[in-house]
Order: structure tokens, then C-alpha cells, then sequence
């Protein structure tokens, strides 16, 4: 990501996808995002495993923000930095339509690129985005996530990404 045309809420969007919020006993679901006047967007994910947990992460398309259900079927670039304490290297994963982080009690980011037109050659309506995280058993595992929507052309107030 390079921020050549302007500051970076000028050129990116930043959405929360989900504040901190624990893993323990449920699934996470991440609010929804449109993709409509994007060109590229990424999950950015922190993932606090004190105790340690295998989290599976899930990607999820839909037509509208309301509903992202839809598995993709294309497979997306994932990175991930499984000890942000101790270093800060993200380090390229096997690409895929989910992924799932070792089960380390450590501190994580994983980071998720997701190319909009991949989404529209799956189903021509499908330009929203969302995301799920597996329930893990552990009162002590945490997880917040963001949205950075690369916009198509950089502007002062970009659309809004939460309404369709």
C-alpha cells in the first residue's frame, strides 16, 4: 500500500470491523463493508491468544451490507506476524479462501487482501465484505479488526463504506 495521491484517510478508507471484543464461547462476526468505489481492500486482524487457541478465519461475501454469507471460492493472499511482541514481520501465507493461526499463546496480526474483482467474477452482485473468527474456550483470547479500503479515486470525505 502506497499513499502517493494523498494522506491515508484521503486515499484509504478505515473502517473498524470489529472493536475488541473476546473469542471466548462464540464466534466473532465482523460488521460488513461496500466495496463499491474500491479497488483493493484487506482485514487487517490482532489477535491477543494468551492462553492459546487454533483461531479459524473466515471471509464471507455478500450482495448487501446487511448479509455477507457467501464462502468465496477464490483464493486471497493472507500474511501474518505470529509474535507481534517480539518482532514485526509479516510473513506471506498460503493463499486461500480461509486460514487458520497457530494455536501460540501469543499476540498476533493477520492481514487479509481481498481484490474486489475477484468477488464480482464469483457473483456479479457480490461487493460487500465481511468476516467471521472462530469461538475459542479461553476468557483470556481477544480479537479488534479493521477494514483498509484502498478507494478508486482519493478524495477529502470518501463514501461511506457501511451503507450500500
Amino acid at each position: 500500500m502506497t499513499v502517493s495521491n494523498g494522506a491515508l484517510p484521503e486515499t484509504y478508507k478505515i473502517v473498524t470491523a470489529t472493536p475488541i471484543i473476546t473469542t471466548n464461547g462464540a464466534a466473532v462476526v465482523f460488521d460488513n463493508v461496500s466495496l463499491k468505489n474500491c479497488q483493493m481492500a484487506y482485514i487487517v486482524i490482532e489477535l491477543l491468544a494468551a492462553v492459546g487457541h487454533a483461531h479459524i478465519i473466515n471471509p464471507l461475501l455478500g450482495a448487501n451490507v446487511t448479509t455477507c454469507a457467501t464462502v468465496p471460492t477464490f483464493n486471497m493472499r493472507w500474511w501474518m506476524n505470529s509474535a507481534i511482541l517480539v518482532t514485526d514481520t509479516l510473513v506471506e501465507q498460503t493463499a486461500g479462501t480461509t486460514m487458520t493461526t497457530d494455536a501460540a499463546a501469543t499476540n498476533k496480526l493477520v492481514v487479509i487482501q481481498v481484490n474486489p474483482d475477484d468477488m464480482a467474477n464469483q457473483g456479479a452482485t457480490l461487493d460487500c465484505l465481511g468476516c467471521s473468527i472462530t469461538a475459542s474456550t479461553h476468557a483470556e483470547d481477544f480479537v479488534s479488526a479493521t477494514y483498509i479500503l484502498e478507494q478508486r479515486f482519493a478524495q477529502a470525505t470518501p463514501p461511506s463504506a457501511i451503507l450500500d
